[in-house]
């Protein structure tokens, strides 16, 4: 494939059981370079991972028995170096919210440069934490409060809202899953419809 980013900003993970692949990935000078909108028009090119923003291009080579975690919206390409087996996969981390919204506007805006795949089921997994989420800290509000005041980083599985990461990572997804349909340009036909039937 070309230069990409896993789609709906997903983690990846890969675990090499047998050969070698080279994974090729293109990281942001500065963590917020993801958050411009600029990240991937002007200069950029799925050819040879130039942009305007200049990131740094690293060389990772999997060999049998080892694990490659990806965070999500890292821009990569991978080189079958000889004939291999992996395992491997996409998930969701309570830890990488922040990143997961910027690469699902990124994919949204550019899915035919950027994405090589699509996950239809897979903003189901963003609605399951957020209804665990639910569960856990607003019905369980007390229990959460002590989780909060014991841990002095990271809660398994759930925000720990006085780490800034965290709280950011917390208010992307809400944001993302509140008003990320403006994106969508069938929001706008349905809207159309709802105007319609009020006029007749």
């Amino acid at each position: 494939h070309y230069c990409h980013v896993d789609c709906q900003g997903q983690v990846t993970f890969v675990y090499d059981k047998a050969g070698v692949k080279l994974w090729t990935i293109a990281v942001p000078i500065k963590e917020t370079d993801m958050g411009s909108t600029y990240a991937f028009s002007g200069s950029y090119s799925r050819y040879d991972f130039s942009n305007d923003q200049k990131w740094r291009i690293y060389n990772i080579l999997l060999r049998p028995g080892d694990l490659l975690i990806m965070n999500p919206g890292v821009l990569h390409y991978v080189l079958t170096l000889e004939d291999a087996i992996c395992l491997g996969g996409h998930a969701y981390s309570s830890q990488t919210l922040q990143a997961t919204a910027f690469a699902i506007f990124h994919s949204f805006v550019a899915s035919d440069i950027l994405t090589n795949t699509t996950h239809f089921h897979a903003v189901e997994g963003l609605q399951s934490i957020t209804s665990y989420w639910k569960t856990n800290i607003v019905d369980n509000a007390t229990h959460f409060k002590n989780l909060v005041k014991r841990s002095s980083h990271i809660i398994p599985h759930l925000p720990n809202l006085l780490i800034l990461r965290d709280l950011v990572g917390c208010f992307s997804l809400l944001n993302l899953m509140m008003l990320g349909s403006i994106l969508d340009v069938r929001r706008y036909f349905e809207e159309d419809r709802e105007m319609d039937l009020w006029d007749h």
